[in-house]
């Protein structure tokens, strides 16, 4: 038999400038959250976020995006952003927002946005992204 074909080359580095902020809105229509404590993720912060959107226009649904850095099991860090998300999902509901509207999901450490060593906590990385999404 052939020998085995070689690895393919590593992905580049992905690089960021400066560590994001703890709440990050960059226009009404997207919310970005950092999540510096695994097991202590609050929401508290995104009520004005939150309100703003609401007052924007007529809300057709919010997308949760959950993510975790590369600690510990893929699979516990799947589940872990997941929950993440639900969470979010369940405050925005006592809000007023419509569950049918909200779509939540955790991505675990797959769509890491800063590429650092395994099992080295990352807070660029574990982040709620919450998009608005408005009728036109």
């Amino acid at each position: 038999p052939p020998p085995p074909l070689p690895p393919p080359p590593p992905p580049p580095p992905l690089t960021r400038s400066s560590p994001p902020p703890a709440l990050g809105v960059l226009d009404e229509t997207f919310v970005l959250i950092s999540v510096p404590d695994r097991d202590a993720v609050t929401y508290s912060d995104l009520e004005p976020a939150l309100q703003s959107a609401l007052s924007r226009g007529t809300l057709t649904g919010v997308i949760i995006q959950a993510h975790t850095d590369s600690v510990g099991a893929p699979e516990a860090n799947r589940a872990l952003s997941q929950r993440w998300a639900d969470d979010l999902k369940d405050w925005m509901i006592a809000r007023g927002v419509p569950a049918s509207m909200i779509t939540a999901e955790g991505f675990g450490e797959d769509e890491p946005v800063f590429a650092g060593p395994d099992e080295t906590p990352s807070a660029e990385n574990q982040r709620i992204e919450v998009t608005f999404v408005f009728a036109e």
